[in-house]
């Protein structure tokens, strides 16, 4: 009961579940996220990246490797992390001229949901 890309087999039932039940919509808006962390702070971790905008490190973490896959960001080279102190990935964006205005504001648009839902 795998989904393609979204899941690993040995991911508990739950996640390849969740996998399974998350829409395009919601893979392409994190895949924007994603894409906006790395243009914005190129050269983080998903950790770091996770904490700089206050995002779900696991969200940030599973769609790295599909906004890979897109070709719309690179791998760097491996270095310590400065939250876990482990050997991590570190991204950067393939174009650099993405308008930043516009990733700061999908950013901040998820910081808002998230103090909405939280507060």
């Amino acid at each position: 009961m795998q989904h393609t890309m979204r899941c690993r087999s040995d991911d508990p039932t739950s996640s390849q579940i969740a996998a399974i039940n998350l829409s395009e919509k919601e893979v392409s808006r994190q895949g924007s996220l994603c894409l906006a962390a790395v243009t914005l702070a190129p050269g983080l971790s998903a950790r770091e990246m996770a904490n700089r905008f206050s995002l779900d490190y696991h969200m940030i973490a599973r769609r790295l490797s599909e906004v890979e896959k897109m070709g719309l960001i690179k791998r760097g080279e491996m270095r310590r992390c400065k939250i876990s102190n482990r050997t991590v990935q570190v991204w950067f964006p393939v174009v650099s001229d993405i308008n930043k205005k516009t990733l700061k504001e999908v950013i901040s648009h998820e910081q808002q949901k998230k103090k909405t839902l939280v507060g």
